[in-house]
């Protein structure tokens, strides 16, 4: 493979592949960094960040820069060539280090690093169980197809990650004939296996997911994500439509900051999927259906395929406010039907919680959606580097008061929200009181977009009547911006409750507006309060209560009872009769005399 002309080294790729099963560890550092002089000779974005030290991401590195951007701990990029997500991590304050068995790769890591040439080391693979540490978040893009043993390679890989910790893997699915250097591709059923290897034999069973990244240059990609911290359930929630579940399983493999619904699949690395693909429902744990207009009749359609006593427990949550029940056709009492079909009824906040727990008989779980309340804590800014009022509209006659409530307080108005008028087909009109203020952003401004908008506003108002959870109060208490707002959005009360006043009431608001401007102690009293008690809605709390419900662990999720009900007990479910067929009622049933 390696032979000498005029006295130099001359590195033959044509023979690579036949020779590297046998080459010693001598060779195949000689052949990575021929084979790092060739990539580096067709790569002016590398040239270019030695010189200027500008930073550009490939579209790969860009996938799994999103996932791993808000990440805490530290890092190891093990075959980090030249060294960009090291950098882009170092750039951002990330205890990062970055290994490859190229000594030229890792030359001219360190040589474009201003801050980071210790976080660079040249070490084999095969090495690096001899460090004797571990990483909270361990990478490897790109690397497993030029080895021999890539199912060892995994293995390695995998000691290091804490407990806790995550790892990212990408391969391409395929080999190039023109990548001569390729020695493995990997089709579905290889990538399942190294994904099962780090399970095997053991008792304990770790998330991972698999995905494709499909880029401009044509070429596909896997990505896998392994956890190393054990699979609480084994879950999958039932949505009602492809574009849902597309949606549900797109933000739940992604590190994109996420409040709602679909953060259940991540926090337990679930799945969607509507229920007419699921033909056997006993495989899971726990079926969670986020009841709405698109999957209404699912409850009773799961429970006709358990039956009343299987091990796999049916959650149904139902989050529409109060005030949105009339969508659900066709009858209401169709609604209670379905929601008796369930062996544990939830609810995101307390008042829908009471009212259905009267109206259906059975006991009523509050438990709230799970939000990234620490990812977005890291967004937050400085006092100094906010500069407007935040005003969230809803299409009623709300939307006028907040422009009464800021009137003359020296601050330009934002605006984000349901912007359109009510019945308009096209969404192109935007409603008059939102002409109001200053600076209007049209359309659903969801996840990081609007945290980023929020973070940069000195205070908010949000004038929204229907009883709600209130994600946008969650997303500003984690970012310590106060937000007056009314007393039925639960949120509101639980982490701002000195700006919680009455609906319409304009002189309240005003006055507090003009002391959070006043009274900077009092300003950032109110910020750092909302953040301690926003960590009631964080994904370990979602966790723990969700768990608790089910029976799994000991804490604090004690159920909405209906009226004269003292307690709940365990017990089997019964059959209710129904013109669809036999269906059950809840596993959890209610002890006492019931209300008449």
């Amino acid at each position: 493979m390696m032979s000498k002309r005029n006295g130099r080294h001359v590195f033959d790729l044509a023979t690579w592949r036949q020779v590297a099963p046998t080459a010693d560890a001598r060779t195949w550092r000689a052949a990575y960094d021929h084979f790092f002089d060739q990539a580096l000779s067709r790569s002016p974005q590398w040239h270019k960040w030695a010189r200027t030290g500008e930073l550009q991401l490939n579209e790969r590195q860009g996938v799994i820069w999103e996932k791993i951007r808000r990440r805490g701990g530290t890092f190891l990029d093990v075959g980090c060539g030249p060294g960009f997500l090291v950098g882009a991590l170092l750039a951002h304050g990330k205890q990062a280090w970055g290994t490859d068995c190229s000594a030229k790769a890792i030359a001219f890591a360190k040589q474009s690093t201003s801050t980071g040439a210790d976080h660079f080391f040249r070490m084999d693979l095969e090495e690096l169980p001899g460090l004797g540490k571990t990483y909270d978040t361990v990478l490897c893009m790109e690397l497993l197809e030029h080895l021999v043993n890539p199912e060892a390679a995994i293995r390695v890989l995998w000691d290091l990650v804490a407990e806790g910790g995550l790892l990212f893997v990408t391969m391409p699915r395929r080999v190039d004939d023109f990548n001569l250097e390729h020695l493995q591709e990997f089709g579905h059923e290889r990538v399942e296996g190294l994904v099962a290897l780090l399970c095997a034999g053991g008792a304990k069973k770790y998330p991972a997911s698999v995905s494709q990244i499909h880029t401009q240059e044509g070429t596909t990609n896997w990505v896998i994500s392994l956890e190393k911290r054990e699979v609480d359930l084994r879950f999958v929630m039932v949505t009602g439509t492809t574009t849902e579940t597309q949606q549900a399983n797109d933000i739940s493999g992604d590190g994109r900051i996420k409040t709602g619904v679909f953060n259940w699949q991540r926090l337990f690395r679930g799945f969607s999927a509507p229920v007419a693909s699921l033909p056997d429902l006993s495989a899971f744990d726990v079926v969670h259906v986020q009841l709405s207009g698109t999957n209404f009749d699912a409850p009773r359609q799961i429970r006709k395929q358990l039956g009343p006593r299987s091990a796999t427990k049916l959650v149904v949550n139902l989050d529409y406010a109060l005030e949105f029940w009339y969508m659900y056709p066709p009858y209401p009492e169709v609604l209670l039907d379905q929601l008796r079909c369930a062996d544990y009824i939830m609810s995101v906040e307390p008042h829908a919680a009471h009212i259905l727990a009267e109206l259906t008989g059975h006991p009523v779980y509050v438990i709230p959606h799970p939000a990234d309340v620490e990812a977005i804590t890291q967004t937050a800014t400085a006092r100094r580097e906010r500069n407007d009022a935040l005003v969230m509209l809803h299409r009623d006659a709300q939307d006028y008061l907040p422009y009464w409530m800021l009137r003359g307080c020296g601050l330009k108005t934002r605006v984000i929200g349901r912007l359109t008028p009510v019945g308009n087909a096209t969404g192109s009109a935007i409603d008059y009181p939102a002409l109001l203020y200053d600076y209007i952003h049209e359309g659903y401004l969801g996840g990081e977009v609007a945290v980023g908008l929020m973070a940069k506003s000195v205070l908010a108002v949000d004038c929204y009547t229907h009883h709600v959870c209130g994600r946008s109060q969650i997303e500003l208490a984690a970012l310590g911006v106060p937000c007056i707002g009314y007393r039925n959005v639960w949120a509101q009360r639980a982490c701002f409750p000195t700006l919680t006043i009455a609906p319409g009431d304009v002189l309240t608001a005003r006055a507090i507006v003009r002391r959070l401007l006043q009274d900077p102690e009092w300003y950032d009293a109110v910020g750092q309060q909302a953040q301690e008690r926003v960590r009631m809605f964080n994904y370990e709390s979602a966790r723990v209560k969700y768990l608790t419900m089910l029976g799994r662990m000991e804490g604090d999720a004690r159920p909405v009872l209906p009226q004269g009900v003292t307690e709940v007990r365990s017990a089997p479910v019964g059959a209710l009769e129904s013109g669809a067929g036999e269906v059950a009622d809840p596993a959890l049933v209610a002890v006492g005399e019931p209300a008449l």
